[in-house]
């Protein structure tokens, strides 16, 4: 969640820089973990946009099979809440 929530600030680039330790948040075994990093995703895209096809990607390598069919659900619904709100921002011009 930090990761995410300083981006704002990351003059640095360190988030471009380490993108990947945080996209493999997506593999972890822990449903709730990955749930949390794509919520937290849209902390990183207004300041960070240029990730988003990198973190967009990313949705595709998510292990669902790996998860229970309710918990596995919730993260197919986080990512689509993801996708609809990445939409609006576009369609809004604040991406």
């Amino acid at each position: 969640r930090l990761v995410a929530k300083n981006a704002r600030w990351d003059i640095e680039h360190k988030l471009e820089s380490n993108i990947e330790s945080y996209i493999s948040l997506l593999q972890d075994s822990k449903p709730v973990v990955v749930r949390e990093v794509i919520r937290n995703m849209k902390e990183i895209v207004p300041y960070k946009p240029q990730l988003l096809p990198i973190l967009q990607e990313a949705f595709l390598t998510i292990p669902l099979q790996n998860y229970k069919e309710s918990m596995a659900n919730l993260i197919v619904r986080d990512q689509e809440d993801f996708e609809k709100w990445i939409e609006k921002r576009t369609k809004e011009d604040l991406i």
